[in-house]
C-alpha cells in the first residue's frame, strides 16, 4: 500500500450502507473472539514500528502536517506519543492491570475460590472526534484489545489520520479486513446512527457535547452500553517551588502544553502554584515557563496557516493586558508572534471564560496560598462542571490532598510532563475502557 492511497478520503454514506457494511462485520464476531489477546497485541506493536520506522514517517508528514494544521516537528512529537502506547510492554501491562489478569479474554481464571471469564461486546461503533491524533490510535487499541469488531465513524474535521492509521493497521494484518472498518457520514446525520443501534452492542464516544448527548439518547433507547469521553479539561497544581529546579519544571509543563496544541481533554489550562502572599513562586515560575515556551517554538515550530487564530489571540492578550493592568491583579507575558505562546499570571483563579480560552499554547498561571484553597477552588463547581475535570498535574507528595481532590471529581492524577502519556492502569474518566468494553462471568470451581 503506498502512502497516498493510506490518505484517499473516505466517500460519506448514508444509513443504507452503513447498515450494510455493519451486518458484514458481524459475521466476524466469532473469529475475533477466537483469536488470543496476544495477538492483537502483537499487531499494535508491529503498527507503532511501522509509525516509528523513519522511512514511513518521512512519508507520511507532509500529509499530516497539512491535515491537522500542525508543524512537521509538532506531528513527529505527537506520532512519537501514540507510537508509545503501542509498545507490546505497555499493552501487556494495561490488559492485566485493567482486567486484573490478562488471561480472562482467552480463558477461565480462577480467583479466590471462583472462575471468572470476560467477553468482548460484539460490534462497537467509534464515534471518533478529531481534537488529537492520538484518539483514533487510543480508541482502535481498546477495542482490538478487547477482541471486539469495530465499526469506525472517522470525524469529519479530521478525517485523515484515522483512515491512514486503519489502512496501515489492515496492511499488516488483512484477515482483520471483515472485522474493522472505516466509515464517514456527517455527525449530524441522525437518520445513520438511528439505523445502526440496533445493531450495535455497544459504543465508545469521542466528541463534543452536543454529540455526547445525541448519542446517549440513542444508546438509552436501544439499550446499547455506551462508553462516552465527552469534552473535559486539565490543570497543573505546584504545591510549593522549594527546592524545585523551576527551570526543568517549566520543561516538563511546556510539552504538556504543546503537545496536541492544548486541543486534547489532558492538556492543561491553567496552573495553580502554591506561592506566599506576594505571589513570587507563581511569577517566578511564569516567567521560566514563558522562556521554556520560546524554546518550544524552536523546537516544535507553531503552524501559521490559521489567520483567524491570530486575530483571536491578539484580541484575548489585550483584552487580559487591558483587565490585569487596570486592577494590578496579574499581568501578560507573550511572543512577539500572536501565533506563539501566552502566558498569562492572574491573581484570580480561573472562570469559565479564561478555561475555555487556554488552547493553542496560551496558559493561565495563579497563585494559590495553600492546597486547602485549591479544593474550594473545586468545590465551587456545581455538579455539571466537576464532570469536566479530567487530569491533575501534580509537583507534590499530600496524598490527602489528592483524595480530597479526587473525591472532588479529578479523574486521574499525573506527573508534570506526562498528562498525555498515563502510566498502564491508569484510569480514565473515572473508570477502565477495556472492562466496559467487555462483559464479565462467573462459576463455581
Amino acid at each position: 500500500m503506498t502512502v497516498n492511497n493510506l490518505f484517499e478520503p473516505t466517500r460519506c454514506i448514508g444509513s443504507i450502507e452503513a447498515r450494510a457494511e455493519a451486518e458484514k462485520l458481524r459475521n466476524g464476531i466469532s473469529t475475533a473472539r477466537s483469536r488470543p489477546v496476544s495477538y492483537y497485541i502483537d499487531l499494535l506493536d508491529a503498527v507503532g514500528k511501522l509509525w516509528s520506522d523513519p522511512t514511513f514517517r518521512a512519508s507520511v508528514l507532509p500529509f499530516l502536517a497539512t491535515a491537522t494544521g500542525h508543524s512537521p516537528e509538532l506531528v513527529e512529537l505527537e506520532l512519537d506519543t501514540v507510537c508509545k502506547f503501542l509498545k507490546q510492554e505497555y499493552l501487556f501491562a494495561m490488559v492485566d492491570r485493567e482486567l486484573e489478569d490478562g488471561n480472562i479474554l482467552d480463558n477461565w481464571i480462577k480467583v479466590q475460590g471462583i472462575l471468572l471469564r470476560r467477553h468482548p461486546r460484539g460490534l462497537i461503533l467509534h464515534n471518533l472526534a478529531g481534537n488529537a491524533l492520538i484518539v483514533a490510535p487510543l480508541s482502535i487499541t481498546f477495542g482490538l484489545l478487547t477482541k471486539n469488531i469495530a465499526l469506525i465513524k472517522v470525524p469529519s474535521d479530521q478525517p485523515l489520520f484515522s483512515t491512514a492509521f486503519v489502512r496501515s493497521l489492515l496492511s499488516l494484518a488483512p484477515e482483520l479486513n471483515n472485522e474493522i472498518s472505516v466509515l464517514q457520514w456527517s455527525g449530524s446525520d441522525h437518520e445513520v446512527f438511528q439505523t445502526l443501534f440496533p445493531v450495535l452492542d455497544g459504543a465508545i464516544h469521542w466528541g463534543g457535547e452536543k454529540s455526547q448527548h445525541a448519542i446517549s439518547l440513542l444508546a438509552s433507547e436501544y439499550d446499547v452500553p455506551l462508553l462516552s469521553h465527552g469534552p473535559k479539561f486539565s490543570f497543573s497544581y505546584i504545591d510549593g517551588l522549594m527546592q524545585k529546579d523551576v527551570t526543568e519544571l517549566a520543561k516538563r509543563i511546556s510539552i504538556d502544553i504543546v503537545l496536541w496544541e492544548q486541543k486534547a481533554c489532558s492538556s492543561p489550562r491553567f496552573i495553580l502554584v502554591r506561592s506566599g502572599d506576594d505571589g513570587a513562586d507563581a511569577q517566578a515560575l511564569a516567567e521560566s515557563l514563558a522562556i521554556s515556551l520560546s524554546q518550544a517554538d524552536v523546537k516544535w515550530p507553531v503552524s501559521r496557516t490559521d489567520i483567524g487564530k491570530s486575530i483571536l489571540v491578539a484580541a484575548q492578550r489585550q483584552q487580559y493586558s487591558l483587565k490585569y493592568g487596570m486592577s494590578g491583579q496579574g499581568k501578560v507575558l507573550a511572543s512577539k508572534d500572536p501565533n506563539g505562546w501566552t502566558v498569562v499570571i492572574s491573581n484570580t483563579l480561573p472562570d469559565n471564560a479564561a478555561i475555555n480560552a487556554s488552547t493553542g499554547r496560551f496558559i493561565f498561571v495563579c497563585p494559590v496560598s495553600s492546597s486547602t484553597e485549591v479544593l474550594n477552588y473545586l468545590k465551587s463547581y456545581d455538579r455539571q462542571q466537576r464532570k469536566l475535570l479530567q487530569v491533575m498535574a501534580y509537583e507534590g507528595k499530600d496524598m490527602n490532598f489528592l483524595d480530597a481532590a479526587t473525591y472532588l471529581g479529578v479523574s486521574r492524577i499525573s506527573r508534570i510532563g506526562e498528562m498525555s502519556f498515563p502510566a498502564p492502569g491508569a484510569s480514565h474518566d473515572g473508570g477502565y475502557n477495556l472492562s466496559a468494553l467487555t462483559t464479565i462471568h462467573s462459576c463455581p470451581e
